[in-house]
């Protein structure tokens, strides 16, 4: 890309003087009257062109002089006119190129933030229905710290160890006092749980 900037900016600089030249040359009458000269006060040396010295200056007809000139214009014109075209398509295909790369990285960017969210939504409706439970063991944390720990109250072998005892414990009551100590006790818990 590069060197088709650095082409179509040498040519259209090269274009510039290609134009102020057509302009001296279009103007043939002072190059012929040149070219007369120099043909008359020399017969051994032919005329040179004073612009580009061209050694076919001196044999051009005179009204092919401005001809030629405008000639090598218009394909200076139409070479610079293809390059600068050659780099808009170039340009054009990058940009394209370019367009899907961004919405290829839009597209798996969005895909991301949609999982994300639904990952949130289903870690807050988790949250939420478990709230009631966490709050629960806290209560009972709080009624007897180390019975209701919550590596006890998150392990089955622990609970299903505890109704054991209760269970026992009320079926070999040694008196009634003790039998009412545990039942409160368990209406308590089940008070705390909402178990009424």
């Amino acid at each position: 890309m590069k060197n088709l900037d650095k082409r179509i900016n040498t040519l259209s600089q090269g274009n510039a003087i290609l134009s102020a030249l057509a302009n001296i040359i279009s103007s043939k009458e002072g190059l012929i009257s040149y070219r007369n000269e120099l043909q008359d006060n020399s017969s051994s040396q032919t005329a040179l062109c004073p612009v580009c010295a061209a050694e076919q200056f001196g044999i051009i007809p005179e009204d092919d002089i401005a001809k030629q000139a405008l000639s090598y214009q218009s394909e200076h014109l139409a070479l610079l006119s293809t390059i600068t075209q050659e780099r808009n398509d170039i340009n054009s295909k990058v940009n394209e190129v370019s367009n899907k790369q961004v919405n290829i990285a839009k597209q798996i960017y969005e895909e991301a933030i949609k999982k994300l969210e639904h990952e949130r939504i289903s870690l807050t409706g988790l949250r939420d229905k478990t709230q009631n439970f966490f709050d629960t063991i806290s209560r009972l944390k709080n009624l007897d710290g180390n019975a209701y720990n919550t590596e006890n109250m998150l392990s089955i072998d622990a609970i299903e160890g505890e109704l054991k005892i209760v269970e026992s414990a009320l079926g070999n009551a040694e008196s009634e006092e003790y039998a009412e100590a545990i039942r409160s006790k368990i209406n308590r818990i089940a008070g705390i749980i909402k178990f009424n």
